[in-house]
């Protein structure tokens, strides 16, 4: 058999064909046998073609995540412009704000980056970065914004696989959006690894763990990321979210007043806080913070169903308020203004498992991004407690939770 050639049980004969498999040079598969622990063996006594290795064990080195993923060679070489970089960074400061104006400016900068420089893979990732978050605020539909992300974050990749910022915004896409819970989970963790004090990565991997039920998990990994970042609103809301699963909710609503004092047109900690009175039979409490919540986002349906559930609690308690809120809810609902997951919601609320789980499938068939408020949404305590429930959900990709 000639140097290089593969017999047919994947067997790969030399260093030339251990490289050409990497798309690597020799040099580079012989430093990471002796660095990373590259699986080659050696034929004893051939001086031609000392070594040889198999496919499928290099397949799964890489998937362990054992490769070292570094720029290509023309990403680390060029160095950008002074004004690619100070563009750049205006993106940067831009996507942190975390507004849907500063995310819509923050992705006209990057396009200007890229005008400029179409190969600097940064620029790629803080573009993918800005639509993922859109998502998050309400700027772009999830159908809209999370295909232009993924886009973006894989060209990032193609440029520098190496890019922590790129790869957690594919592991967000991939978990949240794709619905593909353990090959986003092994994203984040790769993205771990390639940059550990990545602030984006170990916020968003925590809030992966928290929805995925892996609350301890999720404990640590926003612990290190405020440590990092400690003014960070988002990072303080979602571990806000994380204390409340974890047991703390005094805590958790004390974090969520201190944002909504310090920053009342923030969303996010709203939410928190109709949970945390929703868990403690707070019903008036949890419906005075929907209540405010929805008039924060203009949200007509929300209003007219906090309304209804106010007049049905003081009517006959929390079977009224969940039968008058569903009743509310469903013209909405008919006319695409209320979500599969909000009327899973509502139907959890008033005990009917059967048809929350029917509504929670629709959300996942939708790929509604609200879905994901599950493993946190007290309405559904339940329900989660209810063998048939529990069937129901494992045919799905949301996490089981009792």
């Amino acid at each position: 058999m000639a140097e290089g050639q593969s017999n047919g049980n994947g067997r790969l004969n030399s260093w030339k064909e251990i490289a050409a498999f990497f798309g690597r040079d020799e040099r580079t598969v012989k430093r990471w046998e002796h660095q990373r622990g590259l699986p080659v063996h050696r034929f004893p006594g051939d001086g031609r073609s000392p070594v040889y290795a198999y496919r499928r064990d290099l397949e799964t080195w890489l998937r362990n995540g054992k490769a070292p993923v570094a720029r290509s060679d023309a990403a680390a070489t060029k160095q950008p412009s002074p004004e690619v970089k100070e563009l750049h960074l205006t993106g940067v400061y831009l996507w942190q704000k975390r507004t849907p104006a500063s995310l819509a400016k923050a992705v006209e900068t990057f396009k200007q980056v890229l005008v400029l420089d179409p190969n600097y893979a940064p620029a790629h990732a803080g573009l993918a970065t800005a639509y993922d978050l859109m998502v998050e605020q309400d700027a772009l539909s999830s159908v809209e914004g999370f295909p232009l992300a993924k886009e973006a974050a894989e060209r990032a990749i193609a440029l520098d696989p190496g890019l922590a910022q790129a790869q957690s915004v594919l592991a967000d896409i991939e978990f949240f959006w794709l619905r593909q819970t353990e090959r986003g989970l092994k994203r984040f963790a790769l993205a771990a690894k390639l940059e550990p004090t990545s602030v984006q990565t170990l916020h968003w991997h925590a809030e992966a763990l928290l929805y995925s039920g892996r609350f301890a998990e999720a404990l640590v990994q926003i612990g290190r990321a405020q440590a990092l970042d400690p003014q960070s609103r988002s990072i303080l809301s979602a571990k806000a979210l994380i204390l409340f699963r974890t047991g703390n909710p005094a805590e958790a609503e004390r974090l969520l007043m201190q944002l909504v004092a310090n920053e009342p047109d923030y969303p996010p900690p709203y939410w928190g806080l109709i949970f945390i009175h929703l868990a403690r039979a707070d019903h008036a409490g949890y419906l005075d913070w929907s209540q405010r919540l929805f008039d924060l986002k203009r949200f007509a349906a929300g209003q007219a169903i906090a309304a209804a559930g106010r007049t049905g609690l003081a009517a006959s308690g929390i079977e009224g308020m969940a039968a008058a809120m569903l009743a509310a809810a469903e013209p909405h609902h008919a006319k695409g203004d209320v979500t599969h997951y909000y009327m899973a919601h509502i139907n959890g609320l008033k005990g009917d498992w059967r048809k929350a789980a029917r509504f929670l499938k629709q959300a996942l068939a939708s790929h509604e991004d609200s879905v994901v408020d599950y493993s946190v949404d007290p309405a559904f305590r339940a329900a989660q407690a209810i063998p048939q429930f529990q069937e129901l959900m494992a045919e799905t990709t949301l996490p089981m939770i009792k």
